[in-house]
């Protein structure tokens, strides 16, 4: 027998002859992470390119990411088991036959015995199915059943109706079962609502909240924490993330967590547009959010204009992130790279005045706190990113809230004046006419880690013109730039 080594894929061994039930447990967390493990525990013929060519390639896509996955886990000794299979299914169940601990040897993992789980399968298998009267009948003879943990998680039958995108039987269930029920976790620690978020279902999210509202401030402990709205934002369901967020009370997102939650939140939102819909207002001015839902999902039932009064970017907020400084930090400033993710502030014109209204607001923080070591590394290398990119108004708002930003280097020891002319943006560059003589002086003299000044810099070809095409236009854009910024150096140098 081989010991146990490391798989390519991070926190999993490698299978071996002992070590299968953890073995196959990690890998079925990390599938359903992949949102493959559907092709695996599949109870229908996959399908076929005559079923429909766009069905077919999308279950080809997901069997080979779940196979792939298999083969580089299951070790060269466990290999030839499932050599020449072409079906991670298959692949799964051979392995399963081969190196798994008979029924006598394995512990089920739940509160109840082997015996329990038998006499609670033909319910699973009546979700699997779909077959939801004679699940309903089965539930009616054995109510308990209901909240049993015996799915293919480790959870209750909603667990394995999410699982199984059986939603008419999702639906049903949800009348039968308490509030209390729907907090039920697997073995893997997530309730069924995590599954539903993830499968971004809606219609789902919306009846179980409707159910019990305390489900949409519950952390996902096993998800890093995320509160439901930061999951589903960052899972990029912008429907259910918006429907959230009119349910997330204010408090969780500026409060809880040092306000952790409400800076992502708000770093998320300029990354991507606004899609989440939090509502900007800088002037105590209380409106309802402009959420803009799907008309495929009839979200209005639950919608109420206290409810939608959402300032989470307010100056009354933004203070109260202030005040919790670390976590502002953590949040907010560690995702200014975040926030540089737009190219252009001015592609964004609709929002542009309230963007800078709120970066001048994240300025005043920097401005007030003293920063430790590590966030004010942060904050330099959003500034050396917005260089980079030609973001003249973060810089200028950034060196408002601390004048020396502007005489700030990085690790090589350049200015970013330096950087500035490397990345040819002379935009960012003009900002040293706004300098006293004596630091103009002294940063056109300075050099670099590597003894470089500006002038090299200059002179040197810029890695930075990829978006001019061809070696003639690149090549005189440089002389261009080498021409102009050449009379300057000679002024000062």
């Amino acid at each position: 027998m081989a010991a146990a080594t490391v798989s390519p894929i991070a926190n999993l061994q490698l299978l071996n002859d002992l070590n299968y039930e953890d073995w196959s447990f990690r890998l079925k967390v990390y599938l359903l992470a992949e949102d493959v493990w559907d092709v695996v525990e599949a109870t229908t013929e996959p399908p076929k390119p005559e079923d429909g060519e766009v069905a077919f390639k999308a279950w080809r896509k997901n069997n080979a990411k779940a196979l792939l996955a298999i083969q580089t886990c299951c070790g060269d000794d466990n290999y030839p088991i499932i050599e020449g299979i072409t079906e991670a299914k298959a692949a799964w169940d051979a392995l399963a036959e081969e190196l798994k601990p008979s029924d006598s040897e394995e512990e089920t993992g739940h509160d109840n015995n082997d015996e329990s789980d038998v006499k609670y399968d033909p319910l699973y298998d009546r979700v699997k199915r779909g077959d939801w009267n004679a699940a309903k009948e089965f539930i009616d003879r054995h109510p308990e059943a209901l909240i049993h943990t015996g799915s293919s998680s480790g959870g209750t039958a909603l667990h394995e109706a999410i699982e199984r995108k059986q939603l008419h039987i999702v639906e049903e269930l949800l009348k039968l079962m308490t509030e209390e029920d729907l907090e039920i976790e697997d073995d893997v620690g997530f309730t069924a609502f995590f599954y539903a978020l993830q499968k971004g279902m809606a219609k789902i999210v919306v009846s179980m909240v409707k159910k019990n509202e305390k489900l949409v401030t519950m952390r996902f402990n096993n998800g890093g924490g995320m509160t439901p709205v930061l999951l589903t934002s960052a899972l990029g369901h912008w429907e259910i993330a918006r429907f959230l967020y009119s349910r997330t009370p204010i408090q969780v997102l500026t409060v809880e967590d040092n306000g952790r939650d409400g800076a992502e939140l708000i770093s998320s939102s300029f990354v991507h547009r606004n899609k989440l819909g939090i509502h900007v207002n800088l002037d105590y001015v209380s409106q309802p959010a402009p959420i803009n839902f799907d008309v495929r999902v009839n979200f209005e039932e639950l919608e109420d204009a206290k409810r939608n009064q959402r300032d989470l970017i307010s100056s009354a907020n933004i203070y109260r992130f202030r005040n919790a400084v670390k976590g502002f930090f953590q949040g907010v400033v560690k995702n200014l790279l975040k926030l540089l993710g737009i190219h252009d502030l001015h592609e964004m014109r609709l929002h542009h005045v309230q963007i800078l209204k709120v970066l001048r607001l994240m300025c005043d923080v920097v401005k007030s706190r003293n920063l430790d070591s590590k966030q004010t590394a942060f904050v330099q290398k959003a500034v050396f990113r917005a260089v980079e990119r030609g973001q003249v108004e973060f810089i200028e708002e950034m060196c408002k809230a601390n004048p020396r930003t502007l005489m700030t280097s990085d690790e090589s020891g350049r200015s970013i004046f330096h950087y500035a002319v490397e990345c040819r943006q002379e935009k960012v560059f003009n900002l040293i006419y706004g300098l006293s003589e004596y630091d103009r002086n002294g940063i056109l003299m300075r050099a670099d880690m590597s003894n470089n000044s500006i002038l090299h810099a200059a002179g040197s070809l810029s890695a930075h013109l990829n978006h001019i095409q061809g070696a003639a236009l690149q090549m005189q854009r440089e002389l261009q730039w080498f021409k102009v910024r050449f009379s300057h150096f000679i002024t000062y140098m």
